[in-house]
């Protein structure tokens, strides 16, 4: 299935087709073949998925954990769990390193999912605020803080939610249909792949990057 047909939206990509090198700065022992990436269930394994016999044609196995979460895929990757993730934008990635003290890097930016205002029970935003309703807030709107896998299931009972792509998605939430705003494009916030600093230039990370940048994977975003 193709990203953009799976997200219901038009997707910015910022592949950079480029050549990649699987030299490496960094001792990588010749028995570690397998690569393993974390990921949240849409889109990266979705993406992950369609590159997988790029990465197997370089001799080594992908293995993909699928996490629910924006916290987890950080931790793995921090502990050694993982070989790299693909779930986060860059300024997320760097407030992660300062709040927590990891060394983590971003490798690679591949595509932008814009978050989406989602609403059953409004057309458009003009229906539900304007910015004055923000500052003043003489509709008395209430705004409530929820945990990001938990706003599909509430949507039916709010207004409107602001809803990540990914959680949309696996809810069946289609942003062509209940979509009343959706953020814009800006390749800063572009989702990235990440790994531990010094791991960046090894084979595996040279390897899932080859994968990931190549026209198979362009094609697979853009169509």
């Amino acid at each position: 299935m193709k990203l953009k047909k799976l997200l219901g939206l038009v997707l910015s990509g910022v592949l950079i087709i480029s050549s990649v090198g699987c030299s490496s700065s960094k001792e990588q022992s010749k028995d570690d073949k397998k690569i393993v990436v974390g990921c949240n269930l849409v889109p990266g394994e979705e993406l992950l998925k369609a590159v997988k016999p790029l990465i197997e044609a370089e001799g080594y196995e992908l293995e993909v954990k699928v996490f629910n979460d924006y916290v987890l895929p950080n931790i793995a990757l921090n502990d050694g769990e993982l070989d790299a993730n693909l779930f986060q934008h860059k300024p997320f990635l760097e407030k992660t390193n300062e709040e927590k003290g990891y060394d983590l890097v971003a490798v690679e930016p591949l595509y932008v999912c814009p978050i989406t205002l989602y609403s059953d029970k409004r057309d458009s935003l003009e229906d539900l605020v304007t910015p004055n309703d923000i500052i003043e807030n003489p509709k008395n709107l209430k705004f409530v803080e929820a945990e990001a896998s938990l706003l599909p299931s509430i949507l039916k009972d709010v207004e409107a939610a602001f809803i990540n792509t990914n959680f949309a998605v696996a809810a069946g939430i289609n942003a062509n249909e209940q979509g009343i705003l959706i953020a814009p494009t800006d390749n800063t916030y572009a989702n990235i792949i990440a790994s531990r600093k010094g791991d960046e230039e090894s084979e595996k990370i040279q390897v899932l990057k080859k994968a990931l940048t190549s026209d198979e994977a362009r094609d697979f975003i853009n169509n």
